[in-house]
């Protein structure tokens, strides 16, 4: 199971990911210093829009020490619609290390980790689509006890 993580909105409310069960949650952890970051987020905010409303969902966790930074980074970088979470304690380490950024962990729809994937991800691959949509069918909806 994911453990409890310090993660907050940009405007600094915390974040209750028990909100994202039955979806399944791609958490994408960045940071304003990460160039590959920046080829991959624009990306993500393409996904996002075509995921809108689906039991998909996909946000970024920016690992910066200063939220401060971040909105103005991704308005700087034309990124600003990109749905992003502030983790400034890097609480996203007791998951598991974070060795890289970005590193994108796939959450179920009962708040297991059922993925991680370090490193740059092609996300505008015409395979990304049809895979992310058989992990729902698999992983969105709570098992049943």
């Amino acid at each position: 199971p994911l453990p409890e993580l310090r993660i907050f909105t940009l405007e600094g409310e915390k974040v209750d990911l028990a909100k994202y069960r039955g979806k399944l949650l791609i958490l994408n952890v960045w940071g304003t210093w990460c160039t590959p970051c920046i080829r991959e987020i624009p990306q993500l905010i393409d996904l996002q829009k075509q995921l809108k409303g689906s039991n998909i969902e996909i946000v970024g966790v920016a690992v910066d020490k200063s939220v401060a930074g971040i909105p103005k980074f991704l308005a700087r970088h034309k990124m600003s619609e990109f749905n992003t979470w502030s983790d400034p304690t890097e609480s996203i380490e007791d998951v598991m290390p974070l060795e890289v950024v970005p590193t994108n962990y796939i959450i179920d729809g009962a708040g297991n980790i059922v993925g991680y994937l370090p490193g740059y991800l092609p996300w505008d691959d015409k395979d990304v689509m049809p895979f992310l949509k058989k992990l729902a069918e698999k992983y969105a909806k709570p098992k049943a006890n």
